[in-house]
């Protein structure tokens, strides 16, 4: 009979072993765990920094873009305004005279 209970009292110690270990194994694991999702968090970060810098680089230049082409094109009507008022600057004055006097 104590030979059973030694044995069971051995088991009962190997138990305990086994579930410390077991313990110890979970703990380095979940501090494993937190550092890798802390590395994954971080490079997360980083990743969606560059693609925010990279989406407001681009809408950047295609607004400068933009703002050229307007440029271009209100250059163009004013340059055609002054060219309509030249050619009918004539015209326009004999207009108001002929109104005036009229």
């Amino acid at each position: 009979m104590n030979e059973i209970i030694a044995k069971l009292n051995e088991i009962e110690e190997r138990a305990d072993i086994i579930l410390a270990d077991a313990k110890q194994r979970r703990e380095e694991l979940s501090a494993q765990l937190e550092q890798e999702k802390r590395e994954i968090d971080m490079r997360y970060d980083e990743l969606l920094e560059e693609d925010t810098e990279r989406f407001r680089r681009q809408l950047t230049e295609d607004a400068n873009a933009r703002l050229v082409q307007m440029r271009e094109r209100t250059e163009e009507a004013a340059r055609e305004l002054e060219h309509i008022c030249a050619s009918q600057k004539e015209q326009l004055a004999e207009e108001i005279v002929g109104r005036i006097l009229a």
